[in-house]
């Protein structure tokens, strides 16, 4: 089964006010699906994640401008299902400028999804670009969260990216089947200010092998000699 992107969610502050938390809105989590997550705020200490089915969520990178700025990626495979999941992301001390997208996925690997990742940063620019990275599997979903030091602009993708969700300040893109040559994930806004983003790749679901039971031809139980199976 290939990866399909089932859903995204988000919600973000641009009062500059601090505040302890930020939330998604509310959706119908699937359980068994992954969920990836980006968070943004004006400060580098990390948040703790939550949501309303209980998940775990754990950190792939993150990645800071001289500022402060700061944007971390997580992931939850083989999610707890809630008919009304909310994603959070809570801070102490509070910050100011908080941002998070959740997207939802089918058809990911349950055991270990997480294949690649990459960061970048660019200061006093219209675009930021992350470092090379080479997904090990031509059918993973390539996830990639950009923020950006400024309001109210309009945004573009990078090349090959679909963006998915705006949130102001903060924006999300992916790629589905992202081949397995080396690579980088970008974006760009009308606005010029600091940038960052965080990109990893997900592998898919195993295929499905049938049990090869051709050796079993010809094969002599060894608790009875005389009873050959097939």
């Amino acid at each position: 089964m290939a990866i399909a992107l089932v859903q995204s969610s988000g919600g973000h502050d641009s009062t500059g006010t601090a505040i302890a938390s930020i939330s998604t809105n509310t959706t119908n989590l699937t359980a068994g699906n992954l969920l990836v997550v980006g968070v943004r705020s004006a400060a580098t200490t990390a948040p703790t994640m939550s949501d309303t089915a209980g998940n775990t969520f754990v950190l792939v990178t993150s990645v800071s401008d001289g500022a402060g700025d700061t944007v971390w990626q997580y992931y939850v495979k083989n999610c707890l299902g809630n008919a009304a999941n909310a994603v959070k992301a809570t801070f102490s001390p509070t910050v100011a400028f908080i941002a998070i997208i959740a997207h939802e996925y089918s058809g990911a690997d349950t055991t270990a999804p997480l294949d690649v990742s990459a960061t970048g940063a660019n200061g006093g620019a219209t675009s930021v670009v992350s470092a090379s990275f080479t997904p090990t599997n031509a059918n993973d979903v390539g996830v990639a969260f950009g923020s950006i030091g400024a309001l109210g602009g309009t945004f573009t993708a990078g090349a090959n990216y679909t963006l998915q969700r705006n949130e102001d300040f903060f924006e999300s893109e992916d790629r589905l089947l992202t081949g397995t040559g080396a690579q980088t994930a970008g974006m760009s806004s009308n606005l010029s200010a600091d940038w960052q983003i965080v990109v990893a790749t997900y592998k898919p679901a195993a295929a499905f092998v049938a049990e090869d039971d051709s050796w079993r031809i010809g094969f002599v139980q060894p608790f009875d000699p005389a009873v050959t199976v097939w």
